[in-house]
């Protein structure tokens, strides 16, 4: 997998390259000395961000983060600052990068703790730690790590400064998602995207796994083939799921002990909404977000994933939680995997933890497509769990700022990617060379629906209701919420044209 990302890093760095401008010496910044530049080959991925030397006087450089200090979540972050080497791979590939940050330009690097996100974009208390900040101009922070959800909200409140406004920050470098930025630019102006800096907004990733054990005694066709052959698409996800449908014990009535098709969380119905090409919102050529939820497509594709719900053979994880009681999502998919339960289960990359203890092995896809017609896969984005980063207005110094997320986000690529991808996601969660093909693929090709994340119209909701429910009537809901959702959006456009 490393071999892959780096062909499609080196392509972005090479456009890059042509794009960007020499970057100029803060004040505070000595201009006699500058870093050493080398030409790497071009078939090298080079991670120098091309920045001048530069001293910080020991000055504090402040993350903010989601969650309570001393606490661990798979949305927290553990990837900023570590107290020492402890021979873990990764926390020592953090350790070895906020070092040479805080050694190279003499920074002091801290995270603090701003309590919990939620799904709105206002009143969780991050959102509140935020507001009470920045309302007293206490310049407790430098830069935000929050959910989708709450970023949202900060830059409809005017609290974000545009981050191609500040000096030395690159966003069309490799270390930069340039996903996001293609999908979260309002025209010239960028207020929040995600990069290397933090390996959290990859673990909110959805994707599919499947059993090796039921896809073998089914003699189903070679799942990653179909995949590689454009052919893994939601006629093909409802047929298969159909054949692996068994009363195992014969009792006429299905629990853990029989074997179902697809399996899946409430979550899953932005999966498929965003896999299969539709969107909930966009930003057109000019800037302007766009509510682009309602078509016929999304009708169609929405209509057929109900039906398919209503078959016997999916089962929701989410309204059928009292069959397994006592086991986080997880966990339940581990226990489904090892006693040949299900053929295809909807994940998020952070569930990929917990699979490690399944006996049985198991394969990555990615979310299917609507049809073969269908140019690409798509791989949608959690709202909760993707790391957004922003910077407060509030931020003593931008171009101090802007130097130091460059060199982080850069040197976080050189060292802490490659621990993230190569000896955690891959070596430790995959189980063939297969699925870390997949991972390539999956990530390559993530979607930030802005109107997902921004909740217009309390859309979102919505529609998870209606999953949970397996309600087909989309056209009653969105006119139901049609004239709040363009209310909404405009008070974004609004915000966002300041």
């Amino acid at each position: 997998m490393k071999r892959a990302i780096a062909l499609i890093l080196l392509a972005s760095l090479l456009a890059a390259s042509i794009s960007c401008g020499e970057a100029k010496p803060s004040e505070r910044t000595p201009t006699t000395s500058d870093t050493a530049e080398t030409t790497p080959a071009e078939t090298e991925m080079s991670y120098d961000p091309g920045l001048p030397a530069a001293d910080f006087k020991g000055e504090t450089f402040t993350f903010l983060t989601r969650g309570e200090e001393g606490t661990s979540n798979n949305w927290y972050h553990a990837d900023i600052v570590s107290e020492s080497e402890n021979g873990e791979y990764l926390n020592d590939a953090v350790w070895r990068r906020t070092s040479y940050i805080e050694d190279t330009y003499n920074v002091k690097i801290e995270q603090l703790y701003g309590g919990n996100t939620s799904t709105a974009l206002t009143g969780s208390e991050m959102s509140r730690f935020v507001n009470s900040s920045i309302m007293s101009g206490d310049n407790a922070f430098d830069a935000i790590l929050s959910s989708a959800y709450d970023t949202i909200g900060y830059a409809v409140n005017d609290y974000l400064l545009d981050l191609n406004e500040l000096e030395y920050l690159d966003l069309t470098k490799p270390w930069w998602d340039q996903n996001a930025a293609a999908d979260l630019a309002f025209g010239d102006r960028i207020y929040f995207t995600v990069g290397e800096l933090t390996y959290v907004d990859n673990l909110a990733a959805q994707c599919m796994i499947f059993s090796k054990n039921v896809a073998d005694t089914l003699k189903i066709a070679d799942p990653y083939q179909t995949v590689r052959d454009g052919d893994w698409t939601l006629d093909t996800l409802i047929a298969n799921s159909k054949l692996a449908f068994r009363d195992i014990n014969g009792d006429n009535e299905m629990d853990e002990s029989d074997c179902f098709g697809f399996t899946y969380w409430q979550d899953t119905c932005f999966s498929f909404v965003i896999s299969t090409g539709n969107t909930i919102g966009s930003i057109d050529k000019n800037g302007e977000p766009q509510f682009t939820f309602y078509s016929e497509r999304m009708v169609n594709t929405w209509e057929k994933m109900i039906a398919f719900l209503e078959d016997e053979s999916t089962l929701s994880l989410f309204n059928e939680r009292k069959l397994y009681t006592g086991e986080p999502y997880g966990g339940t998919v581990v226990k489904m995997l090892d006693s040949d339960s299900m053929l295809y289960n909807w994940v998020t990359m952070c569930d990929l933890s917990a699979l490690r203890n399944s006996t049985n092995d198991f394969g990555i896809l990615p979310i299917p497509k609507y049809d073969a017609d269908q140019e690409n896969y798509i791989t949608p984005v959690g709202g909760y769990g993707c790391a957004m980063l922003s910077v407060p207005v509030t931020t003593g110094d931008p171009d101090r700022t802007g130097f130091i997320l460059e060199a982080f986000c850069a040197k976080s690529m050189e060292l802490v990617t490659p621990a993230f991808y190569d000896k955690t996601l891959s070596s430790k969660y995959t189980r063939d060379v297969e699925s870390e093909e997949m991972l390539d693929l999956i990530y390559s090709t993530r979607r930030y629906d802005i109107g997902y994340f921004s909740l217009w119209g309390d859309i979102t909701n919505q529609l998870m209701s209606m999953w949970n429910k397996k309600d087909a009537n989309l056209t009653s809901m969105y006119e139901s919420v049609k004239e709040k959702a363009l209310s909404d959006l405009a008070a974004t456009a609004e915000a966002f044209s300041k």
